[in-house]
C-alpha cells in the first residue's frame, strides 16, 4: 500500500527536495501532495487522508502552532512531523505541545533519517490511536457498568417495594379477616341466642340490636374496600351540588357527640367567623371524609378531647376553600408513622391494629377523596400528645351567596317549621314481582314489601320470573313492577330482562345486586332495567325507589308496549 504524504510549505522547491529523500528509501511507495498554504490543505484534508503530514515551521498564511493544532483536531490519529528552519527551541516545544509527533531540522534530513522519522511518527500515531480507542472503550465499559449498577439498584428497590407491598397486603388480609370474623362471631352467636325459646323479650331485643350494629360494621368494611377499588380504577364519580355546610356539621356532631360522652371525652365543634349558607361540592364524599377523621380521632383517644373546627379560607384570585380541622389528644404519631398512614393497607404500626382494630383503609380513602374533590389534606402530630388532621376543599363561586355565623344558622333552623315525622312507610296499592334465587333474601324482602302495603309474588329463577310476569297478567293480576336479582340459575337477571323487553313488557324493572360498582349500574340501565339497588337493602332507599318508579308508570315507549308486541303464549 502506498504511503500518502502531505507537505505544507510555501516553497515549491522544498517539495522536490523531500521527494528526492523519499526516493532514496528502498521499497517505499508513496503518493505525494504539497500545499503552499495551510487553509486549503485543511479544507481538503478529509479527501486526501494522508498517513504522514510534514509541516514547515514558517508558513505565510498561518502560525505553524495553530496549523498543527488544527491538523491534530481534524486528524487525531495521523502522524505530524514539523520540518524546522530556525533554532528556536521554545517554538519546537510549543509545536510538540500543539500535537506534533516529531520536530526535525531540515539540514539534518536525509533518506535514512526521513525513514526513521516516518516510522517513529507512525508509531506514536498508532499508540495515540490505540490509547484513544482504549480510553473510549473504557469509558463505554464504565458507562455500561454504571447503567447495569443503576438497573440492579432499581431492581432491588422494586423488589423491596414488591416485598413490602406483599407484606402489607398479607398483614391487611389478616387484619380484614380479623375485622370480619369479630362481628360475624357476634352475629352468629346472638342469632343462636335469638333462636332460644326461653330467651326473655328484653334480651331478644338486645341481641337483635347487636346483630344490626355488627352488620352495619361489616357493611362499612365492604364499602371501604369498594371505595378504594373504585378510586384506584378511576371509577369513583364526584358530583357538584349545593348544600348547607351547617347541616353537614350538625349531622356529624349528632353522630359523634354521644360516642364522645360514652368515652368520657370532651367534645367541641366550632365554626370560625361566618360561612356561606350553601357551598358547591359532593356532600356525600365530604361527609365521608369528615366522619372517617372524627371516628379515627375518637378511636385513638382514650382521654382528653376531640374537636372539629371549620372556617372559610379565601385568597385573592383563587376559588374559596372550606377548611375542616379535626383535633384530638390521643396517641399521636411519629414522623415515620405519618409518612405511612395515607398508604393503602397500612396503619401507623402493627400494634395500632391489635389495640384499636380497623382495616387501615380509612385514611387512604380520605386522602384520595379529598384530592378527587380538588382539595388537599395534611396532618400534624406528636407521639403522646395527639393529632390534627386538616383538609380543605374548593366550594365553587360564592357570588351572591349569603353568609351566617353558627349562632345565626342555628337560630334560623329553630325558626323553620319541621315536617311531621312519617310513622310508617307505605306504598300505593300495587302488585310487585320479586325474583331472587336466595330463599332467605326472598323471604326477607317479601316481608319488607308486604309491610309497605304491596302484594308480592315471588320467583326463584330468571325463567320463572319471565313466565310468572306474563301469567299473572293473563290471570287478571297485572304486575306493576318487577324487582330482579341479577345472578340467578338457568337464566340470569340480564337475560330475563332482555326476554321481557323483547316480548314487549312495558312496566318498570328494578335490578337487585350485591355489586355496587358504577359500571354495574351503567350496564343494568343499558340492558333494559329502569332502576338499580344494591344489597343489603335499606328500607328507606327501597321505599323511595319503588315510589318513584310506581309513580312514573310504564317505561319509555321505545322499549315497546303490550299492544305493540305479542306476548309469549
Amino acid at each position: 500500500m502506498a504511503q500518502r504524504i502531505l507537505l505544507l510549505d510555501s516553497d515549491p522547491g522544498e517539495g522536490a527536495l523531500l521527494c528526492r529523500h523519499l526516493d532514496r528509501i528502498p521499497g517505499l511507495r508513496y503518493d505525494f501532495r504539497q500545499f503552499t498554504e495551510a487553509g486549503p490543505a485543511l479544507r481538503e484534508f478529509d479527501a486526501i487522508q494522508p498517513h504522514v503530514v510534514f509541516v514547515n515551521d514558517l508558513l505565510e498564511d498561518m502560525c505553524p502552532v495553530e496549523a498543527v493544532r488544527r491538523l491534530r483536531t481534524v486528524a487525531p490519529a495521523r502522524a505530524i512531523v514539523v520540518l524546522g528552519n530556525t533554532r528556536d527551541a521554545d517554538l519546537a516545544v510549543r509545536l510538540i505541545h500543539a500535537g506534533a509527533d516529531e520536530y526535525v531540522r531540515k539540514g539534518h534530513l536525509d533518506g535514512a533519517r526521513l525513514l526513521e522519522v516516518i516510522e517513529q511518527a507512525e508509531a506514536r500515531s498508532l499508540r495515540r490511536h490505540v490509547e484513544r480507542d482504549l480510553h473510549a472503550r473504557a469509558h463505554q465499559l464504565s458507562d455500561m457498568l454504571e447503567r447495569e449498577s443503576l438497573a440492579m439498584r432499581e431492581l432491588e428497590i422494586a423488589m423491596e417495594r414488591v416485598e413490602a407491598a406483599s407484606q402489607a397486603k398479607s398483614a391487611f388480609l389478616a387484619n380484614v379477616s380479623h375485622e370480619i370474623r369479630t362481628p360475624l362471631t357476634a352475629i352468629l352467636g346472638y342469632a343462636d341466642e335469638i333462636l332460644r325459646d326461653d330467651l326473655p323479650p328484653a334480651e331478644r331485643r338486645e341481641a337483635a340490636h347487636i346483630i344490626r350494629r355488627n352488620g352495619d360494621f361489616l357493611l362499612r368494611i365492604v364499602n371501604d374496600l369498594l371505595d378504594l377499588s373504585k378510586i384506584e380504577a378511576g371509577g369513583l364519580e364526584i358530583e357538584r351540588v349545593r348544600f348547607s355546610p351547617f347541616q353537614l356539621i350538625d349531622d356529624v356532631e349528632c353522630s359523634f357527640r354521644a360516642v364522645a360522652r360514652e368515652r368520657a371525652l370532651e367534645w367541641s365543634s366550632a365554626v370560625v367567623g361566618s360561612l356561606p349558607e350553601t357551598i358547591e361540592s359532593d356532600p356525600t364524599r365530604v361527609r365521608q371524609v369528615l366522619v372517617n377523621l372524627v371516628g379515627n380521632a375518637l378511636k385513638f383517644t382514650e382521654r382528653g378531647s376531640v374537636g372539629v373546627r371549620v372556617q372559610l379560607r379565601e385568597e385573592a384570585g383563587a376559588e374559596p376553600m372550606l377548611c375542616f380541622q379535626v383535633t384530638d389528644t390521643g396517641i399521636g404519631m411519629t414522623p415515620d408513622e405519618i409518612a405511612r398512614i395515607f398508604q393503602p393497607f397500612t396503619q401507623a404500626d402493627g400494634s395500632t391494629t391489635r389495640r384499636f382494630g380497623g382495616t387501615g383503609l380509612g385514611l387512604t380513602i380520605c386522602e384520595r377523596l379529598v384530592h378527587r374533590l380538588g382539595g388537599d389534606i395534611h396532618v400534624q402530630s406528636r407521639p403522646g400528645e395527639g393529632s390534627t388532621f386538616t383538609f380543605a376543599i374548593p366550594i365553587g363561586s360564592q357570588e351572591g351567596v349569603p353568609r351566617s355565623t353558627a349562632e345565626e344558622a342555628q337560630a334560623q333552623r329553630r325558626a323553620t317549621p319541621t315536617a311531621a315525622p312519617v310513622k310508617e312507610r307505605t306504598l300505593p296499592a300495587c302488585h310487585l314481582l320479586l325474583a331472587d334465587d336466595n330463599p332467605v333474601n326472598l323471604r326477607l324482602i317479601s316481608r319488607i314489601l308486604e309491610r309497605m302495603g304491596a302484594r308480592v309474588t315471588t320467583a326463584a329463577t330468571g325463567a320463572e320470573a319471565v313466565s310468572v310476569a306474563w301469567q299473572e297478567g293473563r290471570n287478571g293480576r297485572a304486575v306493576d313492577l318487577i324487582l330482579m336479582d341479577l345472578q340467578m340459575p338457568d337464566l340470569d337477571g340480564w337475560d330475563a330482562v332482555t326476554q321481557l323487553r323483547d316480548a314487549g313488557w312495558p312496566g318498570p324493572i328494578v335490578a337487585l345486586t350485591g355489586n355496587a360498582l358504577p359500571e354495574e349500574r351503567k350496564r343494568c340501565l343499558a340492558s333494559g332495567f329502569d332502576g338499580f339497588m344494591t344489597k343489603p337493602i335499606r328500607r328507606a332507599e327501597l321505599h323511595a325507589l319503588l315510589n318513584e318508579h310506581l309513580a312514573n308508570g310504564p317505561s319509555a315507549p321505545d322499549r315497546g308496549s303490550e299492544s305493540s308486541r305479542a306476548k309469549p303464549s
